[in-house]
C-alpha cells in the first residue's frame, strides 16, 4: 500500500547541505566560524606585531602563511563545492519520484531513460530530518535527498511515523 508519494529535484543548495550533514561526523569540531575566527585573529596579531616590532622577516613569513590559509579556507568553503557540484552532472538534478510503500521505498529518477530503484527499509542506515529536506542515507556517506517542498505537513508526519515503525534512526 502506498503511504506517501513525492517528487523532488536537487539543486546546488541541497548539495551543499548534503555535504555538510554527511561530513558533520568527521568535522564535528571544525566549524567554519571557528576557522575563520582563528585566521582573523592570526592576521590581527601579525599586523599588530608589525607596528610593535617593525618589518621583521619572520613577520612577513607568518603573514604570507596566514594569507595562504585564508585563501585555502575560501577555496574549500566556496569554490570546491561548486566544482564538485558541476561534476555530478544532470543525473543529480534530475526529477526524482519517491514512492514510500509499507515494505519498500521505490525511487524513479527521470531522464533520457528512467531509472527505478527499490530500496528495502532495512538497507537505510539513517535519516536526517532538516527543515528543508529528508536526507535518506543508504550508506554512511551516500544519501537520497527528498526536498520537503513537495510534501505537505501531514505527509511529513506520515513519513516520520513510517520511519519510526521501520526502526530507522531519524536525527535532526
Amino acid at each position: 500500500m502506498l503511504v506517501v508519494s513525492a517528487r523532488s529535484k536537487n539543486d546546488y543548495k541541497s548539495y551543499v547541505k548534503y555535504v555538510r550533514y554527511t561530513d558533520r561526523k568527521k568535522s564535528r569540531f571544525a566549524s567554519p566560524a571557528v576557522t575563520l575566527g582563528l585566521i582573523a585573529a592570526c592576521t590581527a596579531a601579525v599586523i599588530a606585531a608589525f607596528f610593535v616590532m617593525g618589518g621583521n622577516i619572520f613577520l612577513y613569513v607568518v603573514l604570507a602563511t596566514d594569507i595562504l590559509c585564508a585563501l585555502a579556507f575560501l577555496f574549500v568553503r566556496f569554490i570546491a563545492p561548486r566544482i564538485e557540484y558541476k561534476k555530478l552532472g544532470p543525473q543529480f538534478s534530475a526529477l526524482q519520484t519517491f514512492d514510500f510503500y509499507d515494505h519498500i521505498l521505490e525511487l524513479i529518477i527521470s531522464g533520457e531513460k528512467d531509472t527505478l530503484s527499490r530500496i528495502p527499509y532495512a538497507k537505510i542506515v539513517r535519516i536526517i530530518d532538516t527543515p528543508d529536506a529528508f536526507y535518506i542515507y543508504v550508506t554512511n556517506d551516500k544519501a537520497l535527498i527528498l526536498n520537503k517542498t513537495s510534501l505537505t505537513k501531514h505527509e511529513t508526519e506520515k513519513l516520520l511515523a513510517l520511519f519510526k515503525e521501520k526502526g530507522i534512526k531519524v536525527t535532526n
